[in-house]
């Protein structure tokens, strides 16, 4: 297609094309070399050192080069970005065009979004106090030596990556040729049926996150709260709400110790569980009943990316909506959650569920529909309370405002959204009453009941949340949701926030405004300021996970818009979409390359936990026995506790127990479950060691795996 008379198509003076053109490669350039600084660098506690070994070649910085050069080469990249962006809408609208009349606080604001999620903001603050962390080894010469290495080598390449983008971008929008060898390919794939497209988008991630499941953490449990998703299953699928204490807490507590773990179980009295609401864990023990449990979350993850059509349909029109679907498949950090037993992906579906029926119900009335909408909200709190209050806030503000100015069309909605959403919240409460005895307490809050607000007993005595905490904690979730989304080369949550605030997002007739959405992703990251860390694990922040299709929803609405602006300016359609599909194909060819070499192979080990071992004290216990683990006094020695206490049978009377090496104490075990082989386990040997009948004295290592 070519540009209509009424709007011709804009041209570029060749200089100006090429100036752009040796732009975006020089900053292409620059972005790979301080990648290659990223990798050559080498371990110090003084300044910085950069070595390839193979050539002989190293070079040595002291603390102050560095910083001088990590300040100067971010200056230069941010530098590099505003000139890519002036040159580029020159380029595209002209100097006196409509986006240099634009109002400036969109500009600003985008600047700011993008060194906040760029840049390791969120260090400086703990550069100026020294006492945000909860270890207490982080002080203000750690945070100034991890955020000088983050901006002169992480940030700095991120940035001249963005530079190059832009410019190339420009170039290719303003070089005249048609696009139609990309363009016509997506008119095919327009043609299929969305049934078809969803379908083949949802088994395209639970396909890939099943071949995680299986052949990186072959279907078990691997990270911590995992663990304890994991357990519960196994004791909902048998029939159990807990599981018996035999001998004492001290064998199967692994916050029992100078060095504690995360909280993980509840122990009261004679029994044990864990501390989480009951939704996952149900649904993972409905995997364990059919046989198949590590088939739920692969399935769910699939599930996820058709839901989040669904939403992006009732917010942007089925168009956008593949695109938005198209967003959320290839992110590598749904597929990693949704190969592990976790809350997140579940939680993410019902409220991805939830969001859609609300806003249905909200746009026609329906009581159905609210219904629905207070069902789904009730059993996303029953998976994780904090992330489905965060979600839901912006919603219930739009929905309080529509009763109040509607109330004949929306008091029936609001009544059966209520009596709905009641239902799944009675059954927490007798969850609660038959597991800690008091309705209104959790096992997470039983655990937590004795320790002053805002106190982490996990962590440092003393250490409390403040204000700047929370302000710090929010600036990593930015930073680290940024680089975790996509893995793309540049940051991406920047440039999705620069994308909507510089091209717009329009509100479709009858529709909610996306930007309802973006809403929801912030109130849920400021939910989670409270707590005391941004949790990094499963290949980022795990408590903003649940933002990420929102994020794709976002950024398919801002495509859409930047893209109807440059065809209303007269550029050909077909080379408008086959430059967007180009920038994003590069983006993603990247950011999978990453997640190939460098995020995958972690999970083979995820959370230290080595299933080596297990399946030796398997090969080498005679039957029935109980296998004494001796634990570090560290907190990855507790982390390791877990995993062996979660593959204990749910009733303790499984063919071989874990249980935590108590040495002397180990009678106590011992004779509340007699007639076992005891062993302990011997990390350095790889092996178990026969004990006597006492528990206590050892012969020499049966075997090896």
């Amino acid at each position: 297609m070519n540009a209509s008379p009424e709007h011709p198509e804009p041209r570029c003076p060749a200089p100006a094309r090429g100036g752009l053109l040796w732009l975006g490669a020089l900053c292409v350039a620059a972005a790979l070399f301080f990648e290659f600084l990223w990798y050559a660098r080498r371990p110090s506690d003084q300044g910085m050192v950069f070595a390839v070994r193979r050539a002989g070649f190293t070079v040595t910085l002291s603390v102050a080069r560095y910083e001088v050069l990590a300040t100067v080469a971010a200056a230069a990249a941010l530098a590099s970005v505003v000139v890519a962006f002036v040159l580029a809408r020159r380029a595209v609208w002209g100097a006196g065009g409509e986006a240099a009349r634009g109002p400036l606080w969109r500009l600003a604001a985008a600047l700011g979004a993008l060194i906040v999620c760029a840049a390791p903001t969120y260090m400086l603050i703990g550069w100026a106090s020294g006492k945000l962390h909860y270890f207490a080894y982080y002080d203000s010469r750690w945070y100034r030596q991890m955020f000088f290495r983050e901006l002169g080598l992480v940030s700095t390449a991120r940035l001249f990556w963005l530079a190059g983008a832009l410019a190339l971008a420009a170039y290719a929008l303003a070089r005249p040729w048609k696009g139609l060898a990309i363009s016509r390919p997506l008119d095919g794939v327009q043609r299929v049926p969305c049934p078809v497209l969803v379908l083949a988008a949802s088994a395209l991630v639970a396909g890939l996150a099943l071949g995680v499941s299986r052949g990186m953490l072959r279907g078990e449990a691997h990270y911590n709260d995992a663990q304890g998703y994991y357990f519960q299953a196994k004791a909902f699928a048998a029939g159990r709400l807990w599981s018996p204490l035999p001998g004492g807490q001290e064998f199967f507590d692994p916050r029992v110790g100078p060095a504690r773990t995360g909280v993980v179980f509840c122990f009261l009295g004679e029994r044990w569980f864990f501390v989480a609401p009951p939704v996952a864990a149900l649904i993972y023990a409905a995997g364990f009943l059919m046989g198949v449990p590590w088939l739920m979350a692969p399935l769910m993850g699939g599930a996820v990316v058709a839901a989040a059509y669904l939403l992006a349909r009732e917010v942007l029109g089925p168009g956008a909506a593949l695109l938005a679907m198209a967003l959320t498949a290839l992110s590598g950090w749904l597929v990693f959650n949704a190969a592990e037993y976790l809350s997140h992906v579940p939680c993410l579906l019902l409220m991805l569920f939830f969001m859609t029926a609300a806003l249905r119900a909200l746009r026609c009335g329906s009581w159905g529909w609210g219904a629905a909408a207070g069902l789904l909200l009730g059993l996303g709190a029953l998976a994780r309370p904090g992330t489905a209050l965060g979600l839901c806030l912006p919603f219930a503000a739009v929905w309080a405002a529509w009763l109040l100015r509607r109330p004949r069309q929306a008091w029936l909605p609001t009544i059966a959204f209520a009596a709905a959403l009641a239902v799944p919240l009675v059954g927490l409460l007798a969850y609660n009453a038959a597991t800690t005895g008091n309705p209104l307490l959790s096992g997470y809050q039983m655990v937590l009941r004795d320790h002053k607000l805002g106190a982490d007993p996990v962590l440092v005595p003393g250490w409390r949340w403040r204000p700047l905490v929370g302000l710090a904690n929010f600036l990593e979730m930015a930073y680290r949701f940024d680089a975790a989304i996509y893995h793309w080369p540049l940051p991406a949550l920047g440039a999705i926030v620069g994308l909507v605030l510089f091209a717009g997002v329009k509100r479709q007739e009858e529709r909610a405004s996306p930007l309802l959405l973006g809403a929801a992703g912030l109130t849920l990251a400021l939910v989670y300021t409270r707590w005391s860390n941004v949790s990094i694990g499963m290949s980022g922040p795990r408590y903003v996970f649940e933002a990420l299709p929102l994020a794709a929803i976002l950024a398919a609405a801002g495509l859409v818009a930047l893209c109807e602006r440059l065809v209303a300016r007269g550029f050909p359609p077909d080379r408008v979409r086959a430059t967007l599909t180009l920038a994003l194909a590069g983006c993603f060819l990247y950011g999978t390359a990453v997640t190939l070499v460098r995020e995958l192979p972690q999970y083979r080990s995820l959370h230290g936990v080595d299933l080596r071992v297990f399946d030796a004290m398997r090969a080498q216990a005679e039957r029935p026995a109980i296998v004494f683990i001796p634990v570090p006094l560290t907190t990855a020695g507790s982390s390791k506790l877990v995993a062996a206490v979660a593959r204990n049978d749910p009733a303790i009377a499984g063919p071989i127990l874990y249980v935590r090496d108590l040495g002397e104490q180990n009678r106590k075990l011992i004779a509340a479950r007699p007639g076992r082989h005891l062993y302990r386990w011997d990390e350095a040997s790889f092996s178990l060691v026969p004990l006597g009948p006492d528990g206590t004295s050892a012969a020499a290592p049966i075997g090896r795996p």
